[in-house]
């Protein structure tokens, strides 16, 4: 397993606290690769869950998109919507550069462009960046305790390899710290901060993900969704 998304094009099971927990894939070796498999897979691979709409820039910018739940008709979920198009989006400046850079293996090359574009422009991806990490760094800077994931796992420069290039590895590490630290990591209830969970709980009732918030009302493309107000982990509906 590679955990290292530095010299990845796209990583799997982020946040996640169950082993072997996060693993990336390799420029090398992609075909004999587990984890790109996954990744890639035609049928559940992270865009083809993440991104329903077939337009991943699109959605990965656009905060109100990224951090809300799918409509379901039927009033019936697990509450992994949220989840599975976090997961998509924070891979989507590293596929698109692999994309453009001709690094991809074939069959996840044409996988991959049916969601991304060949040549996204760099403001886009900018603007994914911040709209992945923004809500992680507001979280833990209002936390009760921040002291426990700001300087060392959620602060900006933590979580940017650049300005167009989400540090996965280090929102993995920020992740865990927002998600397993208990309510010392998390803001406490606030009418003036609105928040959307992607917090999801197993039958044993264990975290996997974490909350987001920013302060109401928004004040610029980044700021994260305001469909729901207060603060708190409930079961997913």
């Amino acid at each position: 397993m590679d955990n290292d998304s530095s010299n990845a094009v796209a990583c799997i099971d982020i946040g996640s606290a169950a082993a072997p927990g996060l693993s990336c894939c390799p420029v090398n070796n992609q075909s004999s690769n587990p984890t790109c498999q996954d990744a890639f897979s035609q049928q559940s691979g992270l865009l083809q869950k993440g991104c329903q709409s077939g337009h991943c820039i699109a959605d990965c910018q656009n905060v109100t998109v990224l951090y809300s739940s799918l409509v379901q008709t039927d009033l019936a979920g697990n509450g992994q919507a949220p989840v599975a198009r976090y997961a998509a989006c924070v891979n989507v400046p590293a596929i698109s550069r692999s994309l453009s850079q001709g690094l991809l293996i074939s069959n996840f090359s044409s996988s991959a462009r049916q969601y991304i574009p060949t040549n996204p422009t760099e403001d886009s991806l900018q603007m994914i960046t911040s709209a992945v990490t923004d809500c992680l760094s507001s979280t833990c800077r209002n936390s009760r305790d921040p002291g426990l994931c700001y300087d060392n796992y959620c602060s900006p420069v933590k979580l940017l390899a650049n300005d167009t290039t989400p540090n996965i590895t280090a929102i993995d590490g920020c992740l865990n710290q927002l998600c397993y630290s208990g309510y010392s990591a998390l803001p406490y209830a606030d009418a003036d901060v609105v928040g959307i969970g992607v917090c999801s709980f197993d039958s044993t009732g264990t975290m996997t993900s974490t909350h987001f918030h920013r302060s109401y009302p928004p004040t610029s493309s980044n700021a994260c969704s305001s469909s729901s107000s207060g603060w708190g982990f409930s079961s997913p509906q």
